[in-house]
């Protein structure tokens, strides 16, 4: 991904040390779900990063499966390439 990212210091109510006081998205994307959380600022933007490089590694892993057959699934991804753009 790419763009600008956006970080907000939200503190939730929930009990201290869980962990969720920060969050980092991609501006633009807030009503995807696409959320790294973390104690610190820099750890929701790692957590982010990480979210970032999964979904990236599933995609050309999806891509390299589906482009050797002609399967639905092949051309759905296409479809929702295309839609993205």
């Amino acid at each position: 991904m790419s763009g600008k990212i956006i970080t907000r210091h939200v503190h939730p109510p929930i009990p201290a040390d869980m962990g969720f006081d920060w969050c980092a998205f991609h501006d633009g994307d807030e009503e995807q779900g696409n959320y790294g959380w973390g104690c610190t600022e820099a750890e929701a933007l790692a957590d982010l990063a990480r979210l970032d490089q999964e979904r990236a590694e599933y995609e050309e892993d999806m891509l390299r499966d589906a482009s050797n057959s002609s399967d639905l699934r092949y051309r759905m991804y296409r479809v929702n390439q295309e839609k993205e753009k």
